[in-house]
């Protein structure tokens, strides 16, 4: 059986230090980009939507056990939140957290043009343990941009879809592969929005 899977970051925002879904302004355009990616995943032609993954992530400021409880429940809110709006979207749902993002930060550092990001992307890769590390951040002369302007970044829960792709009729060849063409490739196939 083929299997084809979509991704979606959704960046809604929760007060420092809380997982309560909080419905700003902010928010709620953001929820209604994530509601248009679920209500478009139901209606994928040619395969049947299996299973739905939530991972949450958390910045790095603070320790790794708290980051990683926190992106749990931050997972569990918006889970709850999707089960509310869309109560038989699919059976099999896997919802955890990832805790804090070092290696998006990394990316992030990486692609930018910041004066020290070959000192940021040091301590990144070299000092071995999370509390280290962030004090280590803590000290860099731009650690107030890394946290006002990076930091948010992090703070993102992906929902992954993953679908059974059925067999097609030839009647439906021409159709399914103008709409969607990676169903006709590898047996596994994944894809980010």
């Amino acid at each position: 059986t083929k299997e084809y899977k979509k991704s979606f970051d959704s960046y809604v925002n929760f007060q420092y230090d809380s997982s309560e879904l909080l419905f700003t302004s902010e928010n709620s355009a953001e929820l209604e980009r994530l509601n248009r990616f679920i209500v478009a995943s139901q209606q994928e032609e040619g395969v049947r939507l299996s299973s739905l993954s939530i991972v949450g992530y958390a910045s790095p400021e603070g320790t790794a056990n708290y980051n990683q409880r926190l992106s749990e429940y931050r997972a569990q809110a918006l889970y709850d939140y999707v089960q509310g709006r869309f109560p038989n979207l699919v059976a099999s749902v896997e919802v955890s957290g990832a805790g804090e993002d070092w290696s998006g930060l990394r990316r992030l550092v990486s692609e930018s043009t910041l004066d020290n990001k070959s000192q940021v992307m040091r301590i990144i890769d070299d000092v071995p343990t999370d509390v280290k590390r962030d004090k280590s951040m803590r000290q860099l002369g731009n650690y107030n941009h890394l946290l006002a302007d990076y930091y948010p970044l992090l703070r993102r829960t992906t929902f992954t879809m993953s679908y059974r792709v059925r067999p097609f009729e030839v009647s439906e060849l021409a159709h399914i592969y103008s709409t969607n063409p990676k169903l006709f490739y590898s047996n596994r196939t994944s894809c980010s929005i």
